[in-house]
């Protein structure tokens, strides 16, 4: 016993000295002498794409605040293209920035964040993956998720295994990953040898065999809709142990059908209600407003909306998320939070239709407040058919009642339209200073501009209200010297892309087209980025 042990013992020396003598012919071979498959063999399972994106890109627009209020409401958007906002070059104008907007102008004195996390191709697997392993560490209070379509595509799905779903073939990639990080597997599969031989074998098997034939498999999807409901309960378990609330996000293609129409004929919705009612989450039906304005252009094309596509469905998710009766898990969230969802939203104008009948030698009785007058004074302008325009001092910061008397109604049509709105009263010469120039503006002026150092930031407030578009390079707003409005606001990338240096040219030239009776605008400009990379100096500094 003792002689078959020493020949097993010498036996094994001599194949590891004759593994080791190989390696080391192979390691001082001229590089070019072998292909360089057989001098490094790939990994088991390429890497999962679905993280790498937030770690080298981190979200699109808007990132996550560092020194936040504790009071802030983080929202993360979650969804394949369309939410991502694919073809729009800039993300100023995805559902995400709109939401963020409408957060900021309507609920004055509390605070949000919107970060958008799509990702194109991006299926229910994948916003878990994503998820799990990387963004539950922004400690979301909400997310919502609107995907569907990517996960009725063709398998194989994200990670290209044959005959398996995409939520098996997460785990399996998952599973060879963590084989092929175990120290002894990672040893051999980084040796010449393994490599050579693996490459070889594999040819010698081709050149016998010939060229494998491609299995005829049943078709199916990335994910079938039981597989997408039981993706969805994990995510809710994820929800539950982190505690974030999650929103479902109807999502339309172009022309669709109302909500009751689609989800009679698509499975994938159907579990979406199904799984929303079961839970108590907020489920926004962007079908419906979709539909309704189906003769208007709101989608580059079959699956993907444009800006304007992308205001309804925002308009949308601030509905369902401020309606006067949440559903529970959103009720105790905002409970929790400090948000009184039931107060008047902030709004910039109020349309009233009047019957003429009813409304002769009466008054109308509102209640308004400017929530962002911080200096100067207001007025409650009331204009309508037959009725002309009048307009009622005191507005202020709080809610004040105001009897507006009607007068003779009987020049109006039988059902006439108001319009109530806010004027701010500003004397230009004692108005806001701006900077040193000893120039005044009639409205307040915020801005924030920052780089690498500050977290690639941007800001820019007039009278309380952000209208920057939260992207990198020169962030412009143009503002009526006299009227202190808005005019236009936009961004030029010079950073990504040299030719926006004309575009931003031909923008310094055209501003005469917002005077105000002869008053030139302010135009105030913040930069996300250093300002200077691919910057043309000659044509920026140019007079005409």
């Amino acid at each position: 016993m003792r002689d078959i042990g020493l020949a097993l013992g010498f036996g094994v020396l001599v194949v590891i000295a004759t593994l080791a003598g190989a390696e080391g012919l192979l390691r001082v071979l001229p590089a070019d002498l072998l292909p360089k498959r057989a001098q490094q063999s790939p990994p088991f399972v390429e890497k999962d794409q679905v993280n790498i994106v937030y770690r080298k890109h981190n979200f699109r627009g808007k990132r996550p605040c560092k020194d936040c209020p504790e009071d802030l409401v983080r929202i993360l958007a979650m969804g394949g293209s369309s939410t991502m906002g694919i073809p729009m070059l800039f993300a100023g104008r995805t559902y995400s920035a709109e939401l963020q907007r409408l957060l900021d102008e309507r609920r004055p004195g509390e605070r949000y964040e919107v970060l958008n996390g799509g990702i194109g191709g991006f299926g229910i697997t994948q916003v878990y993956s994503a998820l799990k392993e990387e963004l539950l560490k922004y400690k979301p209070d909400i997310v919502t998720i609107s995907c569907w379509f990517n996960d009725t595509a063709p398998s194989p799905g994200w990670y290209s295994i044959p005959g398996l779903s995409d939520w098996e073939g997460y785990h399996e990639a998952r599973r060879l990953q963590e084989i092929g990080e175990m120290p002894v597997v990672k040893f051999v599969r980084g040796t010449r040898l393994y490599a050579a031989a693996r490459h070889y074998l594999l040819a010698s098997r081709a050149a016998v065999l010939g060229r494998a034939t491609t299995k005829k498999r049943k078709r199916r999807p990335r994910m079938t809709p039981s597989e997408f409901h039981f993706a969805l309960e994990e995510i809710a378990k994820l929800g539950k142990e982190h505690g974030f609330l999650l929103v479902l996000v109807t999502e339309a293609k172009s022309r669709s059908a109302d909500w009751t129409k689609e989800r009679g004929r698509n499975s994938y919705l159907e579990v979406m209600e199904q799984f929303a009612n079961d839970h108590g989450f907020p489920l926004v039906d962007t079908l419906t407003p979709l539909s309704e304005r189906r003769d208007q252009w709101l989608f580059y094309d079959f699956i993907h909306p444009n800006p304007a596509g992308h205001g309804v469905i925002a308009e949308a998710m601030y509905d369902e998320l401020f309606r006067s009766a949440p559903k529970k898990p959103l009720e105790a969230l905002w409970n929790k939070k400090n948000v009184d969802y039931s107060r008047p939203e902030a709004v910039k104008k109020v349309h009233l239709q009047l019957e003429r009948a009813p409304a002769v030698n009466s008054s109308l009785t509102v209640e308004a407040r400017v929530p962002f007058l911080q200096e100067g004074a207001a007025k409650l302008v009331v204009s309508g058919d037959g009725y002309g325009k009048q307009s009622f001092s005191g507005l202020s910061s709080e809610f004040r009642r105001f009897e507006i008397p009607l007068g003779d109604f009987s020049q109006a049509p039988p059902i006439a339209d108001y319009f109530l709105h806010a004027e701010i009263v500003r004397d230009l010469k004692a108005g806001y200073p701006v900077g040193n120039t000893g120039m005044h503006s009639p409205t307040s002026i915020s801005l924030k501009s920052g780089g690498k150092d500050y977290g690639w930031t941007v800001e820019m407030r007039v009278a309380g209200v952000r209208h920057d578009q939260d992207f990198r390079g020169y962030n412009a707003v143009i503002i009526g010297a006299r009227s202190g409005k808005v005019l236009h606001s936009t961004v030029f990338d010079v950073y990504g892309n040299a030719e926006e240096n004309k575009r931003l040219h031909n923008f310094l030239f055209s501003l005469k087209a917002f005077y105000e009776e002869g008053t030139p605008p302010i135009v105030a400009f913040a930069v996300k980025t250093d300002g200077r990379h691919n910057a043309d100096e000659e044509l920026l500094l140019y007079r005409r």
